[in-house]
C-alpha cells in the first residue's frame, strides 16, 4: 500500500523529500556511532548539479541525490558532466582532457533504493562517480552480463568526451556500485575516518592503465592493482552482479 501511493506521479515529490530526510537521518545516524560528526549544506536550486555538499572538516564532497522504488522501471538518470568530472588536485589520474574541459568538482550520484517492507521502507544505497566509470571501462569492475557492461562503457565515453564541456552525461543503473552500508559509501567517497584510501588506490590503477601513473606505481602492473583493488572493495560493495 505504502509502495503504491509512492510511486504515484503526483507523489514524486513526497517521495523525494521523505527518501532525502531519511537518508540524512541514517548518515548523522552512522557517523554519531563513531563519535563522529558530518556537516551538510543544500543547494536551493539545481543549477551546478548537485542537491547536497558534505563536509567531515578535512574533505567536502558534492553530491546529486536520485531515488526510486526498488519495483520501479526508471534505468537511467541524466547527471551533470562537471559534477562527475574530477577537481584539478585529481585531474592527472584520470584519462580526460589536460584543460578546464577536464575540470569539475569531484562528485558524484547517490541512488536510494526503497523497498516496502511490512509496510514501512527499507533503503538501500548505491553510487556513481566519475571514477567508477574509468573502474568499468578498464574492467576493473565487469558485470556478468554484456549488456549491462556495455552500457557503462557507452557512458564512460560519453563521459570522456573532451567534445564538451557542460551538458549532462546519461548514466544507468549498470554504472552504479551497490554499497553494503552507508558508511561504506561514505568511506569510499573519502568522507570516512580513514582517509580515502579506497579512493587513492582506484586512482592509482586507473592512472597505471593510461600510462598516467606516478613513477613509483610503475612496478605495478595492471593486473597487480586490479587485486588490490578487488581486496580493498572485497567487503563494502555488493558482487551479485559483478564478477570476481
Amino acid at each position: 500500500m505504502l509502495e503504491k501511493h509512492l510511486k504515484k506521479p503526483e507523489n514524486s515529490v513526497v517521495r523525494e523529500k521523505l527518501l532525502k530526510h531519511k537518508f540524512l537521518y541514517d548518515i548523522q545516524l552512522e557517523y554519531l556511532k563513531q563519535s563522529s560528526s558530518i556537516l551538510y549544506y543544500e543547494s536551493d536550486y539545481d543549477r551546478d548539479g548537485f542537491d547536497l555538499l558534505f563536509d567531515n572538516l578535512l574533505t567536502q564532497k558534492h553530491f546529486q541525490m536520485k531515488s526510486v522504488m526498488k519495483s520501479s522501471s526508471t534505468s537511467s538518470f541524466k547527471i551533470h558532466r562537471k559534477l562527475l568530472r574530477p577537481r584539478l588536485n585529481e585531474l592527472n589520474y584520470y584519462p580526460l582532457s589536460h584543460d578546464d574541459y577536464g575540470l569539475g568538482y569531484g562528485g558524484g550520484v547517490i541512488l536510494i533504493v526503497a523497498e516496502e517492507v511490512n509496510n514501512t521502507l527499507e533503503l538501500s544505497y548505491q553510487y556513481c562517480d566519475g571514477l567508477i566509470l574509468c573502474a568499468f571501462n578498464i574492467g576493473y569492475f565487469e558485470h556478468k552480463t554484456a549488456q549491462r557492461q556495455k552500457s557503462v562503457v557507452c557512458a564512460f565515453k560519453e563521459y570522456q568526451n573532451s567534445n564538451e564541456k557542460d551538458g549532462k552525461v546519461k548514466i544507468t543503473k549498470s554504472c552504479f556500485l551497490k554499497f553494503n552500508t552507508l558508511m561504506d559509501l561514505f568511506s569510499y567517497a573519502g568522507l570516512g575516518n580513514y582517509g580515502d584510501g579506497l579512493r587513492w588506490n582506484l586512482q592509482r590503477g586507473v592512472a597505471r592503465k593510461y600510462g598516467l601513473q606516478e613513477k613509483a606505481d610503475s612496478k605495478y602492473t595492471v593486473e597487480n592493482f586490479k587485486n588490490i583493488i578487488h581486496n580493498d572493495f572485497k567487503n563494502i560493495i555488493i558482487w551479485d552482479e559483478l564478477n570476481t
